[in-house]
């Protein structure tokens, strides 16, 4: 758990008092449970409960309680860790929070004449960094998540004119600045989702993979999904801002129920965006399209996406007033126009984020943290969420709702089902230095086979007892080779970004569980594999056929 200094409680408070003073006294802080059970997967949530007096001859001790955001607990999730921090994420909304939302606030302040709205779209922020966040506790301000995970149409169109009020904030800071905030911050939007990484580690096909099996088990025709699910993501990935009337800005990543905060109800519902770690430059539609799919059932949807899309379009006209030129200002139709456009984008993303969002949370704990990772977020395969699909109604009754839709959608457009797999740049350079980086930490293959060095990384490596080795007699070679692959997949994190870390270290972890299964040649295939950059995902499918031949 993180400590803080003395001098990082007074700068919370100095910034929760807005003074330069140092006249407050700190009196005491602690850390409290936020809630009686974990949310989300990328951090830990905590109270920082902080006593002061606000003079030395104050008599009165002030007690504040802030919402507290940590890295996860390593013993929660072996990796999690080393993906939040060296893929950035913590590092990714810290600058958000630090550079960019003090900009944002002030832009739209700045269009309302200078009467900025004190319940606009994202809590205040009190600290910083690449490691914790120290936010405002919107319970103070009677805001709370919605349980059901489901909005209603009042939930929905307030949280439509949050996403409103985020996006013209970026646009009127790229109206005043003589840069816009992506060129000024792009650690702050760095891409997270459509990526080169998604298509060389399969993920498109695992999701096309799931998609397939239950639109099987629904009975319906699955012929067109995997043409629509790498159409889906090209949408995205391809995005261009040219001949476009609408330009793309700053935007959420990551709109579902638990990253809204809801108070009040009816036409005085107001929703706050929290958890900012997926913040990118993007069409701004694409929050509104991915809100509407993952927190409705298809009747709403049916009824209400538009008087959703007219409460985002009059709250964004509203935020940018007078402050942005005419034809910076979409009509209903260009909001209307670009939604279409990126819904096959929304419905791929929902498809691929219920699954794991929407598992009950008695289902869920009945796996241990590292199951939760290996089996459920970062699979390799789909047998765990077929499983859970087959055992709990009520979870696949959710899923089965968007995947209706979808299938009902590509039958009536007329979708193809052929399809050309998305090709990537030339990178044959990118491998040799790729090669070359293997090369001088593992050395080549054929010399390190048997070394017992461990190549620099942060792979836990579970080691063969002596015990073992003596029982086992002339197998330790070969268990050398094996281990040796492994290292080998462990130390690919240096050619992927740690985003994707967890599909490999998952690769890694079945070898390991499978040590004493596996050959020598099969093993050193493997070290082939993962340095020509072979998808992994097949590194662990032929793994497991072995297991299962065996």
């Amino acid at each position: 758990m993180y400590e803080f200094s003395p001098e990082e409680i007074r700068t919370i408070v100095r910034n929760y008092l807005e003074t330069d003073s140092d006249d407050f006294v700190v009196v005491s802080s602690s850390l409290a449970a936020h809630s009686t059970s974990k949310v989300g997967f990328m951090g830990d949530h905590r109270n920082l409960v902080v006593e002061f007096r606000r003079s030395a001859d104050s008599p009165s001790v002030e007690s504040k309680h802030f919402f507290l955001k940590t890295l996860p607990a390593r013993e929660d999730s072996a990796n999690l860790p080393d993906l939040v921090v060296e893929g950035g994420l913590f590092d990714h909304e810290a600058e958000f929070f630090n550079r960019v939302a003090p900009l944002l606030k002030q832009s739209l302040c700045e269009a309302a004449g200078g009467e900025g709205d004190d319940d606009d779209f994202c809590p205040r922020c009190y600290l910083a960094n690449g490691e914790i966040l120290v936010l405002e506790d919107l319970r103070d301000r009677g805001y709370a998540m919605c349980e059901s995970k489901l909005f209603g149409l009042a939930e929905l169109k307030a949280a439509a004119r949050a996403l409103a009020r985020l996006h013209a904030s970026g646009l009127l800071a790229d109206l005043r600045g003589d840069r816009p905030l992506l060129e000024l911050y792009p650690g702050a939007f760095a891409e997270i989702l459509f990526t080169e990484g998604t298509i060389r580690f399969k993920r498109l096909d695992l999701a096309a993979d799931l998609i397939e099996a239950l639109a099987g088990k629904l009975g319906r025709d699955p012929s067109r999904v995997r043409s629509a699910v790498h159409r889906g993501f090209a949408v995205a990935y391809r995005w261009s801002d040219e001949d476009r009337p609408m330009k793309r800005c700053v935007t959420h990543g990551d709109p579902w129920p638990n990253n809204m905060l809801v108070k009040g109800s009816s036409d005085e519902a107001r929703v706050c965006l929290v958890d900012f770690q997926l913040c990118r430059y993007g069409p701004r539609t694409i929050d509104l399209a991915e809100l509407v799919y993952l927190s409705t059932r298809r009747e709403t949807r049916e009824m209400h996406e538009g008087d959703v899309l007219e409460a985002y379009h009059r709250e964004l006209t509203r935020c940018l007033g007078s402050a942005a030129p005419a034809d910076s200002k979409p009509s209903l139709e260009d909001i209307r126009g670009e939604y279409e456009e990126l819904r096959l984008t929304a419905m791929y993303l929902a498809l691929m984020y219920l699954p794991v969002i929407c598992i009950d949370k008695k289902i869920m704990s009945s796996y241990t943290p590292q199951e939760i990772n290996d089996r459920i977020v970062f699979r390799q395969s789909n047998d765990e969420i077929i499983k859970i699909y087959e055992s709990d109604p009520e979870y696949a009754a959710r899923i089965d709702d968007v995947l209706g839709e979808y299938i009902d959608y590509l039958e009536r457009i007329d979708f193809p089902a052929e399809y050309e797999p998305i090709t990537l740049p030339d990178d044959n350079d990118d491998q040799q230095q790729q090669q070359q980086q293997h090369d001088e930490i593992l050395g080549d293959g054929d010399a390190q086979a048997g070394s017992k060095t461990r190549p620099r990384g942060r792979v836990p490596w579970r080691g063969i007892s002596s015990e073992r080795h003596r029982a086992e007699g002339g197998a330790e070679e070969q268990r050398d080779d094996t281990h040796e692959a492994a290292r080998c997949v462990a130390s690919s994190r240096l050619t992927h970004s740690a985003w994707e870390r967890p599909y490999e270290l998952s690769a890694v972890r079945q070898l390991r569980d499978r040590e004493h299964e596996t050959d020598t040649a099969v093993a050193l295939q493997a070290l082939q594999e993962v340095r020509s950059r072979a998808p992994l995902s097949e590194l662990s499918q032929r793994t497991q056929a072995l297991t299962r031949a065996q």
